[in-house]
């Protein structure tokens, strides 16, 4: 039983790290916010947020929860439906869950980055060059919806798009120094890496919070769990903290 449970747990790993693949190349992106803030002027008018769709959150109440730290930040969420594989947390590998339902390939997950920011709201201007950076940074990223919505009554950035890895995303890994080609190595190499990718579909919310800007991502490859995904992100919005270490 012991050795069983042991190859179980090396198996998710290494499905953890072959999903990380499409995880950590939307992170990159969080660089574009900091570079844009720093040639938008701020705009001392608060945003008003009527103006946006809001993003609905799930009621917490009734609802059994297990959190999550990395030491900097921590969280809640829904233990029912999600758990916690072993992983690594660095800048480029974040805090991540992974829905019970797909437990065999690790598809659907959940990701949560904090990043510091110079930027004070999040208005349309920000978004729009954040989405012109994408274009140029991440051509394997492919938008399909973005815009202004609103979630516990501040403004975010709500995007949807799909992703896969590329040649140029393994690449960008390395030259960002996120990875390295013996990180790659580990995780099979780029054939093979390449090879068994499959395509996700993602939902990413950027909040501002507390000073910090969190970036929630949220990978699925069946469209019946959009919604539950995008429920779940709503949790762990409203129970984010920052630990300031």
């Amino acid at each position: 039983m012991r050795n069983e449970n042991k190859e179980t747990n090396q198996g998710k790993k290494a499905i953890g790290e072959s999903m990380g693949s499409r995880i950590v190349l939307a992170l990159i992106v969080v660089a574009v916010i900091v570079t844009a803030a720093k040639v938008i002027p701020l705009v001392r008018n608060r945003v008003q947020t009527s103006q946006y769709p809001v993003i609905e959150l799930a009621d917490l109440q009734g609802m059994e929860l297990e959190s999550l730290s990395d030491g900097k930040f921590s969280f809640s969420y829904p233990a029912e439906d999600w758990e916690v594989w072993e992983q690594v947390t660095t800048d480029y590998h974040p805090l991540t869950i992974f829905y019970k339902g797909t437990a065999d390939d690790g598809s659907t997950s959940i990701s949560v980055a904090e990043n510091d920011t110079v930027v004070t709201q999040l208005k349309p201007e920000l978004l729009q060059v954040m989405l012109d950076g994408l274009k140029e940074q991440a051509p394997y990223m492919v938008i399909k919806e973005s815009e202004m919505r609103s979630m516990e009554g501040t403004p975010v950035f709500y995007l949807e798009d799909n992703m896969s890895l590329t040649q140029e995303g393994l690449d960008m890994m390395v030259d960002t120094g996120a990875w390295t080609e013996e990180t790659i190595e580990a995780m099979g190499g780029r054939e093979a890496l390449l090879s068994n990718n499959i395509a996700s579909d993602q939902i990413q919310i950027y909040q501002l919070k507390n000073g910090k800007i969190y970036v929630y991502t949220g990978n699925y490859t069946d469209d019946a769990q959009k919604d539950m995904v995008l429920d779940t992100i709503t949790v762990i919005a409203q129970t984010i903290t920052s630990t300031g270490n």
